[in-house]
Parts: C-alpha cells; sequence; structure tokens
C-alpha cells in the first residue's frame, strides 16, 4: 500500500515516495510523509505503518536518526517490539498467502557514509517457524559506471526493471541499462519521482487488494473506487563530494 523508488550513482542519489498510507487501526487513507531526509541519510518505507497506536514509520524515523546500517534492523525491531509482530500476526492471518510476507513492511535508506553512498533495503519476515518477525537486509553500493536503481512496495508497475522490487543492478537486461552512475542529484531525482508516479498511475483500487478484509464492510465499500497508491510524489537527494569526518557518521561503523 506504498511505494518507494531510489535511483543510486557514485556521487549522488534520490528517494521518491508516495503519500498515501493505510493502517490496521484504521484502514481509511491519509496523506502522510513516508520519506525523511537527514544530512547523510534519507529513509522511505512502504507497508503496514500502524497497529495497536504504534506508529512504526515514526519509530523506522527515530531508529534511522540515531543508528547505523549494522544497527538500524535491531534498533528498529526493539523499538517497535511488540506490536510489530502481532501487527504482522494479524496481517498474516487475514491476508493469507495472498501477499509475500516482504509486503508487509519495508525499507530503504540511503546512506552517505566515508566511503561513498550505499544503499540499503530492509523487509519484513517470520523468524524460523514462530511469530516473531525479523528484517532481513541486502546493502548495495554503485560500481563503476553503473548507477543502482531500486523499488519497494507496490511497484508492479516498474517490477519488471526492479527485478520484483529488489537488488536490480543496470547491467541487468531491463529500462535502466543506461543509467549512469555519474549523473547529478536533479537527474537521479527525475529517475525516481517518474517510476513512483507510474507505480500511481498503474496502482489497483483498495476494494481489490487483500487489505480490504482489514475493513468493517462499510469502510470497505466505501474505499472500492481509492487507488492503493496517491501522490503527491514526495522525494529527496544527497550527494558525496568528499569523505565523511567519522563524527559524523559513516554508515559502517
Amino acid at each position: 500500500m506504498s511505494v518507494a523508488v531510489a535511483a543510486v550513482g557514485q556521487r549522488a542519489g534520490a528517494v521518491a515516495a508516495d503519500s498515501r498510507v493505510f493502517d490496521l487501526d484504521d484502514p481509511r487513507p491519509k496523506k502522510l510523509d513516508k520519506l525523511l531526509a537527514l544530512e547523510d541519510r534519507i529513509v522511505a518505507f512502504a507497508g503496514i505503518y500502524r497497529y495497536e497506536g504504534k506508529d512504526f514509520g515514526s519509530v523506522l524515523f527515530q531508529a534511522a536518526t540515531a543508528s547505523t546500517a549494522r544497527r538500524l534492523a535491531d534498533d528498529f525491531l526493539g523499538a517497535a517490539h511488540p506490536e510489530f509482530g502481532r501487527a504482522f500476526a494479524a496481517w498474516r492471518h487475514t491476508a493469507g498467502n495472498a501477499s509475500a510476507a516482504e509486503l508487509f513492511f519495508q525499507a530503504m535508506v540511503l546512506w552517505r557514509g566515508s566511503d561513498g553512498l550505499l544503499l540499503q533495503l530492509l523487509w519484513s519476515d517470520l523468524t524460523d517457524d514462530t511469530d516473531a518477525v525479523s528484517l532481513d537486509s541486502y546493502t548495495l553500493w554503485p560500481i563503476g559506471r553503473r548507477a543502482v536503481c531500486e523499488a519497494i512496495g507496490h511497484c508492479e508497475a516498474i517490477v519488471d526493471a526492479t527485478e520484483g522490487a529488489r537488488r536490480t543492478t543496470t547491467d541487468d537486461t531491463n529500462a535502466f541499462n543506461g543509467l549512469s552512475a555519474l549523473l547529478g542529484p536533479d537527474d537521479y531525482r527525475r529517475v525516481a519521482e517518474d517510476l513512483v508516479q507510474r507505480s500511481i498511475d498503474a496502482s489497483p483500487i483498495f476494494g481489490e487488494s487483500p487489505y480490504v478484509a482489514f475493513t468493517r464492510p462499510d469502510i470497505a465499500e466505501s474505499l472500492h473506487p481509492v487507488p492503493l497508491l496517491g501522490g503527491p510524489v514526495v522525494s529527496a537527494t544527497i550527494e558525496y563530494d568528499a569523505p565523511l569526518d567519522k563524527d559524523m557518521g559513516s554508515a559502517l561503523v
């Protein structure tokens, strides 16, 4: 019920996201800024964002503000517990196998560390056979002249270009073979915003989604013409000009 896209090169990068969320406490659509830009990192999330009064987006932003890439998943899960696990169990019980477990909650963080820019992706998953939830993590660096283009969330409109919304670099056969790692921040912003808007334009309506099972019948009926994704598109850019001082926070510390 959200989408975010990152385009990252050697010297600059951008993250863009849509602005519509639904929560398990009140599934009616709301506008929300799902992107946080700090001096040396940009954070965005997709998926369920609130349950039993706990706002997982705010928890993520707070964790990302103080954490490094190595600590982020643990810091987020520690602060989101126990509501995060209960929300996952409720979502899985209702949605069943209609949606992949990772779509429950995903995040991306574009870090500027002492060695350059890196993109970290996180997504929810079960821990063994219990109801405990882990956050799997995957980190990408732009390599040579190739940029990285990634998407999370309900991004079916760009799935062919992002290999199932994960782990695609521009050496794969997709629409972004020509995306150079040497472009500037505004170029990457345009790519990211365009892909988010493309997903919004192709978005299914809420009534066609398994999430409709979470709503009261009268609310569900009223949401049938409401697209799952919505604007406006928000974005932020970041540049890498020189090594940062250690006290500014390398993402790998």
